[in-house]
């Protein structure tokens, strides 16, 4: 349940509604126009594909509903009925988006709560495809689609990746399995994936074919062999050589992506990847956003990963101001790829909700060996101001590229070009 303090502040703002039992609050695919907030009886979530009705969750007093249709513009997910007589008080868009606005705690209490929902969902998906895995062993199949599905490689961003080759052709792939619930959902989910599959940079992971198959989607990338930065990290943090290797093509992937009209919205870590030959992608463009658009993708995260959360997208600023906001986690990551820190690393969302917003992070040079020139990047990327960022990623991979040259000459002119 959310915080009785925030509930009141949504309730004070709302219009009382009842429903009888059995009727319905909204139907899977109508618009995200409004929020309601439980006061008393049950509803059920519950979704449908090709006839057959899926129970998802029953809510109850205290619980808000809708809200992530409302959020992300995508249309219900799932439909809700009232299993009793219901009282409930209803929010409009517009008065929601304005309380988020006015509200930072209840920012906070809506980041919490859709982390919370997120790793419920998460948790059923792994479960479901786990049984499906094991169902696949005992008959000696398990496939998606043309693909045939081998080992799990990892999980995250609302899917779950596995190693699979296709069935006529034997070409090796990774595959990222996602739920969906919706027809809506799924063509949405394939026509946006097409989209995504004709960015093609060398510094992206490539997408190779997108479709669904019952309540999953699934997306074909190329297969790489290498390490997440978030896994050499485990290691200690990146020299400067190290940090130029990874982050000015970074920067240039993510460049052309916004060029393309696409931001990443979930830059970290755990999604940048370096191959075997030393090649960095980008990878999980999976809550990416066209800009000034809707979401691109149906079952994506709408907050990202709070601890690389930019600060105009906590506060729920203008769309103007979030093409800014890739260069402010990239810069996160930058300052943990350094120091070997997270400048918000607590336990609480709330508290690093708070920090991103109000907060500036200890300088680098004074946790770790960090050239002047490097810190002075990682900085300007973090300003809270967007406007005070770089102008595009292009100025800021220039930057960048001029601040490590001196190591990088040095490292090639002494000892030969060498990988560390």
């Amino acid at each position: 349940m959310w915080p009785f303090a925030e509930l009141k502040a949504l309730a004070g703002q709302a219009g009382k509604v009842e429903f009888q039992a059995g009727e319905m609050l909204f139907r899977q695919g109508d618009a995200g126009d409004k929020v309601f907030l439980i006061r008393r009886g049950l509803v059920e979530i519950f979704a449908e594909n090709s006839g057959r009705r899926r129970r998802l969750n029953l809510r109850g007093r205290g619980e808000v509903i809708g809200e992530m249709a409302l959020l992300d513009g995508l249309g219900r997910s799932a439909s809700a009925v009232a299993r009793t007589q219901l009282q409930a008080r209803t929010l409009s868009r517009d008065v929601f988006e304005q309380l988020l606005t006015h509200r930072p705690a209840l920012v906070r209490s809506l980041t919490s709560h859709l982390s919370h929902r997120m790793r419920e969902l998460q948790g059923t998906l792994s479960s479901e495809l786990d049984k499906r895995d094991q169902e696949g062993k005992a008959t000696g199949l398990f496939s998606i689609g043309p693909f045939l599905l081998a080992e799990k490689l990892g999980e995250g961003g609302m899917g779950v990746i596995y190693s699979a080759s296709h069935q006529r052709t034997g070409h090796p792939y990774a595959v990222k399995v996602l739920s969906v619930s919706s027809e809506e959902q799924r063509a949405r989910f394939t026509r946006e994936c097409e989209f995504m599959a004709r960015m093609v940079h060398p510094n992206i992971v490539r997408i190779d074919s997108a479709g669904t198959e019952g309540y999953y989607g699934y997306m074909a990338m190329e297969l790489l062999r290498g390490e997440t930065l978030e896994q050499r990290l485990k290691r200690g943090p990146l020299s400067e050589v190290e940090v130029s290797r990874w982050f000015v093509p970074a920067m240039e992937a993510l460049g052309y992506a916004h060029d393309m009209g696409v931001m990443h919205r979930d830059v970290k870590p755990a999604n940048l990847f370096l191959t075997l030959d030393g090649t960095l992608k980008m990878l999980d463009f999976g809550i990416a956003r066209r800009i000034n658009g809707p979401e691109l993708t149906v079952a994506g995260r709408f907050f990202g990963t709070p601890q690389y959360l930019a600060p105009e997208r906590i506060g729920g600023q203008s769309k103007a101001q979030e093409r800014q906001s890739d260069q402010y986690s990239l810069g996160i990551s930058m300052y943990e790829a350094a120091t070997g820190r997270c400048p918000f690393d607590f336990d609480d969302v709330a508290e690093v909700l708070a920090a991103h917003l109000h907060r500036c992070p200890t300088l680098p040079s004074t946790i770790a060996a960090v050239d002047h020139e490097v810190e002075l990047v990682i900085m300007r990327l973090l300003a809270k101001e967007p406007s005070r960022r770089y102008p595009s990623f292009a100025a800021a991979a220039q930057a960048l590229a001029a601040a490590t040259s001196g190591s990088v000459k040095s490292m090639t002119t002494d000892f030969g070009t060498r990988r560390d």
